[in-house]
């Protein structure tokens, strides 16, 4: 056992000056990496927690968002064509309103006054329409439109002329195997009013 001591107490002190060298190593290592405090970062140390970076907002569309978007865009497709349609029937219509304005313009002449004239040429073809009121369908049908013609030629004769060479230029393009009926039917009516001194 006395050989064991020695070796107890070599180990012993070779235990404690090892433990004494790794406190110094630890000690001196600790003090490289930690900074000594200077008086400046004394004062500028933080009492709250330093603030958080901002929130980024990542995109992310649901489902709905793009059956939103996608109907948008049909919609809006839609009404681009249809806003187009409309124009140009829009333009369509003008073209329309000035030929017929044209037209008119080419059938009332300058020098005949139309105010007493057109509303004597009602007056006269809501009277035909009256004398007809209880009368057969024929007549119902014929009798405001022979007024009407009458009284136009005797009110408006030169209006009448228009009317008559714009409706013959009309049956002649449109329809032209009638023109040659009408002409027939009109001899046989100029005729017959000779003959009996009309």
């Amino acid at each position: 056992m006395a050989s064991f001591a020695p070796k107890l107490a070599a180990l012993s002190v070779a235990g404690i000056s090892g433990s004494y060298l790794l406190a110094q190593q630890q000690s001196a290592l600790a003090e490289e990496s930690v900074p000594t405090p200077t008086a400046a970062s004394r004062r500028n140390l933080p009492i709250y927690d330093s603030p958080a970076p901002p929130a980024t907002l990542v995109a992310a569309p649901s489902p709905l968002q793009d059956q939103v978007g996608e109907a948008r865009r049909f919609l809006q497709s839609n009404y681009d064509a249809l806003h187009l349609n409309a124009r140009a029937g829009a333009q369509q219509w003008i073209g329309w309103e000035n030929t017929a304005e044209a037209h008119v313009k080419a059938m009332l002449p300058e020098d005949e006054d139309l105010t007493p004239g057109a509303l004597y040429v009602g007056v006269a073809t809501l009277a035909g329409s009256i004398l007809a009121r209880n009368r057969n369908i024929l007549l119902r049908a014929g009798l405001p439109s022979a007024f009407f013609l009458a009284s136009l030629s005797h009110f408006l004769p030169k209006t009448f002329d228009r009317v008559t060479l714009m409706a013959e230029a009309l049956e002649r393009r449109y329809v032209p195997g009638f023109t040659g009926i009408r002409a027939q039917a009109t001899g046989l009516l100029s005729d017959l009013m000779g003959r009996a001194g009309l």
